[in-house]
């Protein structure tokens, strides 16, 4: 069994399956032939821990970032970016490669700097 999924973030459900439902023919016929449904996002909804949220369960408090820049320490000057490396939570991919699955992963939010997994990267906008 194969599954893949496509995230359309920041995309606005209404525009995509109602508006511009007919203006997409390939998204269309993928989610005709598979299973789709809008989700709730992370609070708050931002790409960063929407997206480990989503992979791993845990919430922003719990994985321990909230946006693309994280404090470093408890001043007003240290940021970081909230890349792969302050991900300390197992994500679906990571138990999916640890099973054995092929995995592939493409534009995927904080993968970058690229971790090794039982599959192939193509790393985020960093």
């Amino acid at each position: 069994m194969k599954l893949v999924v496509i995230g359309l973030d920041s995309a606005v459900p209404d525009l995509v399956f109602n508006q511009w439902w007919d203006e997409l023919p390939n998204l269309r016929s993928l989610a005709c032939g598979g299973m789709w449904g809008e989700l709730r996002s992370t609070h708050p909804p931002i790409t960063v821990p929407a997206w480990s949220s989503m992979m791993s369960g845990l919430d922003p408090g719990e994985l321990g970032f909230y946006g693309f820049r994280n404090r470093k320490d408890y001043s007003y000057d240290g940021y970081a970016l909230a890349n792969a490396r302050v991900v300390n939570a197992t994500r679906a991919w990571d138990k999916l490669s640890q099973e054995g699955k092929r995995v592939i992963l493409i534009g995927v939010p904080q993968t970058y700097p690229i971790t090794p997994i039982n599959g192939c990267i193509v790393s985020d906008f960093l």
